[in-house]
């Protein structure tokens, strides 16, 4: 009996040995999984923020890191959902959207945190305009803005690092918005969107945003007055600050936009001249080449050029061959602008993904044919350019439909000019078409600004 009582003492003590060890591996394993998961959180959280910083200074390096950022995240879904919104952002700029919809919708169903589903969103605004998809525009907008007014409530709850997003974010929403707004012709909103950004607020954070803050607006549709010269003065101080800062901070791309934007200002003789009086130290310090005045447009969109074919950024480049052909315009070379157009066409067929920047350089091709009294190929431009104005029209009239009272002004106004423009073509009054055609390519190269 002895015996058998002994046997049950050293069982229960073995037991309860047994239950500590295993109560202390379990907290030990809890241990190391939660510095394991705050070590992966804190390299993908740096790997991305690497990535971030690279948006606008290499495509390739933006790419290389989100992807190592995703590979750190192992289990942080935040950081894997900030990599795939980076990696998302790289192929919008080369033009495949769909693998940037497709990182997209990963990273929403990926992550419950906000400021990553809000970025993901603001994104799909940008791919969706790109598309001239109205009315999924008007959708992730309503979704991004939620997103928002959500965080901003709860804002206190956010560490630093999703506090620098937000920033990101915040700017990036208001800014898209407004851009959007003038591309759709509501300039009024599209004001009143951009003073929602404080230039000297959070935004200075963010030298990126910043930049893309004072290009946005010195790009044409945000300051208003009945004097054209004094709004071109205004504008281009913004501009003269953003490429100072790019140039300074090693920002290729914004320093590309404004080369380009600085361009189209100085396109107008008297435009130009009032500029050269009010800004000359600056003119002449861009003035790398050492061109005359009058040739100094070309030579910047030339070099805007350079900068976005080696950044590899599809959309932008077709935009600067189009902004080249404006300065050859200008100068009445329109075999060298035909060039220019055609090369924005045929340098990467993928720019067809994009209707409403293919619509805008067959536009000038109608023009530029028609100069050169060639009639059978300004028609056949004329009916691209029409026929997908008529295309993203009718998908803007969907977005319309959420904002009824933009509507029937919208309709008149750009089925009149459509109207008008076919009638004068049609009956041989070429002079008008090239002023319509001139009328309405200032509009949408501005269009095309904001849209960057």
């Amino acid at each position: 009996m002895q015996k058998l009582l002994d046997t049950l003492l050293r069982l229960v003590h073995n037991i309860k040995l047994f239950g500590c060890s295993i109560w202390l591996v379990s907290l030990w394993s809890i241990l190391l999984f939660s510095a394991c998961s705050s070590n992966d959180s804190d390299v993908a959280d740096k790997l991305n923020t690497l990535s971030y910083a690279y948006h606008y200074r290499s495509l390739d390096s933006t790419e290389v890191y989100a992807r190592k950022a995703f590979a750190a995240s192992e289990s942080y879904d935040a950081g894997k959902a900030e990599a795939l919104n980076n990696l998302a952002f790289v192929n919008i700029a080369r033009m495949d959207y769909q693998k940037a919809a497709q990182q997209l919708d990963s990273a929403i169903n990926i992550t419950d945190n906000q400021v990553e589903l809000l970025v993901a969103e603001i994104q799909y605004m940008r791919l969706c305009q790109r598309q001239s998809h109205n009315k999924l525009f008007y959708i992730h907008q309503e979704k991004a803005k939620k997103y928002l007014d959500r965080i901003i409530e709860d804002k206190n709850l956010l560490n630093s690092h999703q506090l620098k997003r937000l920033i990101y974010a915040q700017s990036e929403y208001y800014i898209n918005l407004s851009a959007y707004y003038y591309y759709v012709g509501l300039v009024e909103p599209s004001i009143e969107t951009m003073k929602c950004i404080d230039p000297d607020g959070d935004i200075q954070k963010d030298t990126a945003q910043y930049l893309n803050y004072l290009y946005n607006v010195g790009a044409g549709g945000i300051i208003t007055n009945a004097d054209a010269n004094v709004v071109a003065n205004e504008e281009f101080n913004y501009l003269t600050q953003c490429y100072i800062v790019a140039s300074q901070r090693n920002y290729p791309y914004w320093k590309a936009q404004a080369l380009q934007a600085i361009s189209e200002h100085l396109l107008s003789p008297s435009t130009r001249q009032m500029l050269i009086t009010n800004y000359r130290p600056f003119l002449d310090y861009i003035n790398t080449d050492g061109m005359d005045y009058s040739l100094l447009a070309g030579n910047l969109a030339q070099r805007s050029l350079n900068i976005f074919t080696e950044y590899k950024d599809v959309y932008q480049t077709a935009g600067a061959y189009r902004t080249l052909a404006g300065c050859y315009w200008e100068i009445d070379d329109y075999p060298s602008a035909l060039i220019c157009l055609n090369s924005a066409l045929e340098a990467d067929t993928i720019i067809n993904r994009a209707p409403d920047l293919v619509a805008s350089i067959r536009e000038q091709l109608c023009l530029v044919y028609s100069a050169q009294n060639d009639k059978v190929n300004s028609d056949i431009n004329r009916n691209y350019y029409l026929d997908l104005q008529e295309q993203t029209r009718q998908d803007r009239k969907l977005f319309f439909k959420f904002h009824k009272q933009c509507l029937p002004y919208f309709v008149c106004v750009t089925s009149s000019r459509l109207c008008s423009f076919r009638k004068n073509h049609r009956q041989g009054k070429f002079g008008i078409c090239r002023r319509q055609l001139l009328l309405l390519n200032g509009r949408r190269n501005a269009q095309a600004r904001r849209m960057a």
